[in-house]
């Protein structure tokens, strides 16, 4: 609980298991994120309650903040789709 990140990286990637991350800052804080850049991947059967929230004062930002991957079965948060400021998802 209460994890800050800067820069560029995955910041959860959960493969099976249950993940809890409960308020949590997300600050990229760079202008080299690359493009495709998922902040929280979950895979494997894993399930997953995020609430964050996420600041950006540079020109780059996470594309997808989730990605969830259930076999052949895909599913993602955009950035572009997510809402304002704070971020709230439940996997299944």
């Amino acid at each position: 609980m209460g994890m800050k990140t800067e820069g560029q990286q995955t910041v959860i990637d959960a493969i099976g298991g249950q993940t809890e991350y409960l308020g949590g800052l997300l600050y990229p804080a760079t202008n080299d994120m690359p493009p495709g850049e998922i902040a929280f991947k979950i895979s494997g059967g894993a399930k997953a309650s995020l609430l964050y929230s996420n600041i950006v004062y540079t020109t780059r930002n996470y594309d997808t903040q989730v990605r969830e991957s259930r076999g052949s079965d895909v599913k993602t948060l955009e950035t572009v789709g997510a809402p304002e400021r704070t971020r709230l998802f439940n996997t299944r």
